[in-house]
């Protein structure tokens, strides 16, 4: 929701960056691993401008790679299904 809220900045993605590791260490799925890598990357190249000067930085490329990073999230979210266990017979 954060992303489509308009003057939001970098700062408020915090919390969501800090959820998405720890959703890839609890799954520890290759997806959900490199997902939680391109969400805290997208985040960093975009901080770059701030700390270091240095405006090579497209952030309009930045806000595109964090769309597609959002929508796989939100994609996998929706399609999480729980596996039932099947109970022993007695």
């Amino acid at each position: 929701c954060i992303y489509f809220l308009p003057t939001m900045h970098e700062r408020y993605v915090y919390i969501s960056c800090i959820l998405v590791v720890i959703w890839a260490a609890m799954t520890l799925r290759r997806t959900d691993i490199l997902a939680a890598i391109g969400l805290n990357l997208v985040a960093l190249v975009s901080f770059q401008p701030y700390l270091f000067s240095n405006n090579e930085v497209r952030l309009d490329h930045m806000a595109v790679y964090n769309l597609a990073v959002l929508g796989f999230l939100t994609y996998r979210l929706l399609t999480i299904r729980e596996k039932k266990e099947a109970s022993p017979a007695k």
